[in-house]
C-alpha cells in the first residue's frame, strides 16, 4: 500500500472533490424543486401554491448561496484544490459552511414534509385512509 502520494493526485483528487460538489450543489434543488412541481400537480388551491412558491424560492436561495460559496470561498479560486498554495490563501471556515448550508436544506426538508399535512387532513377520507397517505408522503422523506 503507498502511503505517499504524488503532488499531481493529490491535486486531482481535490479537484474531483470539486467537481462532486458542484453537481451535488446542483442536482439537490433541482430533484427538490421536481418534488414541489409534483405536489403542485396534485394538490390545488392558492394557498398552497403560495407556499410552493416560496418554498421553491427559499430552495433556489440556498442554491445560489451554496453554489457561490463553494466555487468561490477561497481566493485565488485555485486554493479550493491545490495545497501548495495554503500560505498565500484566504479560504471561508469550512466547518461553518458545511453548517450553513446545512441547516437551510434541513429546514426544506421539514418544509417538504409538513407541506401535504393541511390538504390531506381535509380530503374526505375515513382517518384510517388520510393516515396511510401521509405514511406514503412521509416514506418520501427517508
Amino acid at each position: 500500500m503507498r502511503i505517499f502520494r504524488t503532488l499531481g493526485s493529490i491535486l486531482k483528487r481535490g479537484k474531483s472533490i470539486c467537481v462532486a460538489e458542484a453537481f451535488y450543489t446542483l442536482t439537490l434543488p433541482l430533484i427538490k424543486i421536481s418534488i414541489l412541481l409534483f405536489y403542485r400537480g396534485i394538490f390545488l388551491g392558492r394557498r398552497f401554491e403560495i407556499m410552493t412558491y416560496i418554498i421553491g424560492a427559499f430552495v433556489l436561495a440556498w442554491f445560489a448561496a451554496g453554489f457561490f460559496l463553494g466555487m468561490f470561498g477561497c481566493h485565488p479560486i485555485r486554493a479550493n484544490w491545490d495545497v501548495n498554495l495554503d500560505p498565500i490563501t484566504n479560504c471561508v471556515n469550512q466547518r461553518a459552511e458545511y453548517i450553513g448550508t446545512s441547516i437551510p436544506n434541513i429546514l426544506a426538508d421539514v418544509a417538504f414534509l409538513c407541506l401535504p399535512v393541511y390538504p390531506v387532513w381535509h380530503l374526505q377520507m375515513s382517518r384510517r385512509s388520510k393516515s396511510a397517505v401521509f405514511g406514503m408522503f412521509l416514506l418520501g422523506g427517508l
